[in-house]
């Protein structure tokens, strides 16, 4: 623990003030000789330093940098040659008089540089010769040139010149500036193998220093994580603008520092480029260390783009066209479809014609990049047209398809709101709600009727059992003696009631077998006529005590429905049941069937005894309704439940219609196939 707690402590100290200093103190200075040994190895491979001569003075005699510095003197005396010759002479012997002067400045016998004029007519014998070639030399530059003289009231007169300059070998011992530059020259080539081991050793100091510097940036001793200084928090931009300011004027300051070297001595020479690379160079070093430095932080917590001028204002500016932009789209988003479809339509018709225009225009007088653009944005407004066209189609065809399943009953289909765009996208999203409501809307009634029929099997089944001991228990007691005419009577009444109500228990087991379709179906032909002529039988003795007429009225031929007969004749048993609970006595029951092309019909009609104005026909096909809104009658409000349900599940239907007090079932079943 001790251990790992002294590990963290020198840890943290690597990025304390003082070694984040000490750091960059040495990176100058390891970075400012690397420079310099770095420099003056690169000069002496360009410069004949590791190839020809081992001696300094000869190498410095075939050097470049000598070379140049005397066709450098070369040039100024052809220079001075011609600028003497712009003047007007009396005469050819007085401009060679005012030569002979300037060159002897140019020339000291004290010189290291020797020069050697010669001046003649164009095309003619020499007419002006200076100087000489001295005894020895180690380098010369010949140069030639024709200028013209005017002289006064004499043509002017072309001459050509030839120049010669020498420099001497050995050197002068007077001071000059070849002087200078050898000894520099013989300083750089005394250093010539040291100077690449040192810059390679300061190299790798320095990158060393580099790489510690810049994983150390943004830590702070004590701290954890990376944070940010006063520095790290100006914008990058400026930041570097303000560096590219402060490098001009350094290099500024350097162009008025360097032409006092050609006056210096090699010490001189020395102190001053010492001077230079830490008035200039090692501060332009600094700079460029601290901006590495803030880059690494900034890019250690990811603010290099974000913290910039640039990326301000364009944010800024993007902000400003988002809520342009927003304003504009809410604005379109308020028209309804009629006008954004005129809106696109006016500004195709708008821009269409103008770069149509534009681009004739071009065609005549522009050129062929102004034909191209103009031509590219045409063809992106057509092209750009035509897309929201076939765009606009596809979402129609999206739409149909959708609204067709939708129309069949397919509540699970999604409209594919991602692939559509404005007002269809609306459509669709409306249309998706509608879906999802209506399905919740199926399975919450799915799921009330589920309920409904477990709960009315449950009551029925533990009903069962109970009133089966009742009812035995009853018949029982009606076969046992009573002593009083009253007990005789209140069996009567416990018998009437058991039935009625084992009754009530039968039909509920059987409307809840009818609804949820777990029923034996078995279709096969049925003669509807030889059924109703049979249940018009079964219940004579029904109608008989009821008062009631039955008028059956069929067609000639057998009418054959593709049926179930025992259910069949449940549908009719609980209706002929009704007619002979609710029919007014004293009148006819009408009994019709009919045939069409593919399906068959029995209407059963009769006038009830109690009023029916107000009712829904509907509402009486609903479990646990009845007509009589007293409930006084026997019946349990279940039989024409029953009645749909199991037509229904012979693919059949059943409707009620009611005018006034006459009652009105129609039950229609398929035809079967001959």
């Amino acid at each position: 623990m001790n251990t790992a707690n002294l590990d963290k402590k020198a840890a943290g100290r690597l990025y304390s003030l003082t070694a984040k200093t000490a750091a960059v103190i040495l990176f100058a200075i390891t970075a400012t000789v690397t420079a310099l040994f770095g420099i003056a190895f690169l000069y002496m491979c360009y410069d004949g330093g590791f190839y020809g001569s081992e001696n300094a003075d000869n190498a410095f005699y075939g050097s470049q940098l000598c070379q140049r510095k005397l066709s450098d003197s070369a040039r100024e005396v052809l220079g001075t040659i011609q600028a003497y010759a712009k003047h007007e002479y009396p005469s050819e012997e007085s401009y060679f008089s005012a030569l002979d002067t300037a060159l002897d400045r140019i020339a000291q016998p004290a010189s290291s540089v020797a020069v050697q004029v010669e001046i003649a007519e164009f095309g003619g014998s020499p007419l002006y010769t200076f100087g000489g070639a001295p005894e020895s030399y180690g380098m010369s530059v010949r140069d030639e040139m024709v200028f013209e003289l005017e002289l006064d009231g004499k043509p002017d007169i072309l001459f050509h010149v030839t120049s010669h300059v020498y420099l001497r070998k050995p050197l002068s011992d007077t001071p000059d500036y070849f002087l200078r530059l050898r000894d520099c020259f013989s300083f750089l080539f005394s250093i010539r193998y040291l100077a690449p081991l040192v810059a390679a050793l300061g190299a790798i100091a320095s990158t060393a220093l580099f790489v510690y510097l810049m994983k150390a940036a943004g830590r702070r001793y004590g701290e954890e994580g990376i944070r940010e200084g006063f520095f790290d928090r100006i914008p990058y931009d400026f930041l570097v603008l303000c560096f590219l300011a402060a490098a001009a004027l350094f290099i500024a300051i350097v162009d008025d520092f360097v032409p006092s070297f050609g006056r210096a001595t090699v010490t001189g020479y020395i102190v001053l480029a010492a001077t230079y690379f830490a008035v200039s160079v090692i501060p332009l070093l600094l700079m460029l260390l601290a901006l590495a430095y803030t880059t690494a932080v900034r890019i250690k917590t990811r603010t290099l783009l974000q913290n910039t001028l640039v990326w301000r204002l364009w944010a800024l500016a993007c902000k400003i066209l988002r809520k342009i932009w927003g304003w504009l789209k809410s604005l379109y988003e308020m028209l309804p479809a009629t006008g954004k479809t005129a809106l696109l339509v006016l500004a195709f018709l708008f821009f269409n014609p103008l770069l149509i225009s534009a681009l004739i225009e071009a065609n005549s007088y522009g050129g062929v990049i102004d034909v191209f653009l103009v031509f590219l944005m045409l063809a992106a407004l057509n092209i750009g047209a035509f897309f929201v066209l076939i765009r606009a189609a596809y979402e129609l065809v999206v739409l149909r398809q959708g609204s067709s399943g939708l129309a069949e009953g397919d509540l699970d289909y999604k409209f594919p709101t991602e692939k559509l765009h404005g007002e269809a996208k609306k459509i669709a999203q409306n249309l998706n709600r509608i879906s999802d409501g209506m399905a919740k809307a199926v399975e919450m009634r799915s799921k009330s009727e589920r309920m409904k029929v477990e709960l009315i099997t449950n009551v029925s089944h533990d009903l069962k059992t109970p009133l089966t001991s009742i009812i035995n228990y009853v018949d029982l007691l009606k076969k046992e003696p009573m002593q009083t005419e009253a007990a005789t009577q209140y069996i009567e009444v416990l018998d009437r009631q058991a039935s009625r109500l084992r009754k009530l228990t039968s039909d509920l087991i059987e409307a809840s077998k009818a609804s949820t379709g777990n029923i034996e179906v078995k279709l096969e032909p049925t003669d509807i006529c030889e059924l109703i002529d049979q249940s018009a039988a079964e219940y004579a003795d029904r109608f008989s005590a009821a008062n009631l007429t039955p008028i059956i009225r069929t067609p000639d031929r057998p009418v054959v429905a593709y049926a179930d007969g025992k259910l069949l004749w449940r549908v009719l048993d609980n209706l002929l049941s009704n007619v002979c609970k609710y029919s007014l006595p004293q009148t006819r029951v009408y009994i019709d069937i009919t045939s069409g092309d593919s399906m068959a019909a029995v209407t059963i009609r009769n006038i009830s005894a109690q009023q029916l104005g107000g009712i829904d026909p509907d509402e009486l096909t609903e479990r646990f309704v009845r007509g009589d809104s007293s409930r006084s009658g026997e019946g349990s409000g279940l039989g024409l439940s029953i009645a749909r349900s199991l037509t229904e599940l012979q693919g059949g239907r059943l409707k009620i219609y009611i005018d006034g007090d006459m009652f009105k079932v129609t039950i229609t079943m398929p035809l079967a196939m001959r």
